[in-house]
This record gives structure tokens, sequence and C-alpha cells, in this order.
């Protein structure tokens, strides 16, 4: 199974680092806590989650269980984020970070994208099972976000920096 790029790896990224500082803005209403922190506290451990309701305090979470974690993200149930744009030779476009892993030499379906609803880059895999879906039919023809369970299909697709990082 390839391996996913993780939080500390993502925040030692200035611009993605700066992106996730901000609070996003919500759009969408409703009466469930907005945010969820997943954390995995060892390499292919199980996630657990912990909802929010500010994200100031999803944030602060975070960043607390940084160092002691292997991987954590900070999702929003409700909608999706695009990626941080930047603005490079007058033309602006979206900045996704990508792992070195992420090479051109790298199967497709191996290769990180861009969860709107993680806020980061992950990977999409096929599940059986998935730790977000307990209770519900998992179908096994579907990639599903390696943390929040999204369906690949379901995604808005968005194209990295020209230079690749």
């Amino acid at each position: 199974m390839p391996e996913q790029i993780t939080m500390r790896e993502l925040l030692a990224d200035p611009i993605y680092r700066r992106w996730l500082t901000k609070k996003p803005e919500l759009t969408t209403m409703g009466y469930s806590a907005p945010w969820r922190v997943y954390l995995q506290a060892e390499p292919r451990g199980p996630w657990i989650e912990e909802d929010f309701q500010k994200y100031s305090a999803a944030y602060t979470y975070l960043r607390d269980n940084l160092r002691t974690s292997h991987d954590l993200a900070l999702s929003c149930k409700r909608q999706g984020f695009k990626p941080p744009i930047v603005k490079r030779s007058g033309v602006r476009e979206y900045y996704i970070p990508r792992p070195l892993s992420d090479s051109d030499a790298v199967k497709p379906s191996h290769r990180h994208v861009w969860c709107p609803h993680c806020r980061r880059p992950t990977l999409f895999l096929w599940y059986k099972k998935h730790h977000a879906m307990s209770g519900y039919t998992v179908s096994p023809s579907d990639r599903r976000c390696r943390i929040c369970g999204v369906r690949y299909i379901f995604i808005p697709k968005y194209e990295r920096a020209s230079d690749g990082r």
C-alpha cells in the first residue's frame, strides 16, 4: 500500500501551513459540529475522530497533537474546500503540496489527490470497510478518501501548479 503524506510533512510547506491556519468560511448551515479532526496515533493504526463546533478549537487540537501523532486531518463534514490559490507569473493557480513519492512512475490510482473535505492531499483507495463509514455498506468498487471516506467520483478534480509542487 502506498504511503500517505502526513500532516507534519504538509505543515513543513509554508504556503499550506499559512492557508490551514486561516479560518475558512462555512457557506452551508447545519446543527451538528462542522469540524472533525481525524487522528492516527501510529502508522497503519486506527483513525480516531473528534468533532468541534469552532474551527479555532479544531485547529488547536490538531496543533497540540501534531508531535505525538503519526497523522492528522482537519476535516469539514458540511462542505468541501478548494485548495490554496497562488499567483505565479501573474497567473492564479491551485497549489497542492505534492509528496516526492508521487512521481510520474507511480500508478495514477496511487497518487495523492486533493480531498475537499479533509482539506489536504490524500490517497483515494478501494475499501471493503472504511473507518469513517462504520455501520454503512461500502462498495468495494468505489475509490474513497483514506481519511474521511468521501467517494472519488463525487469530488471536483483540481490540477496542480505547473511545476508539480
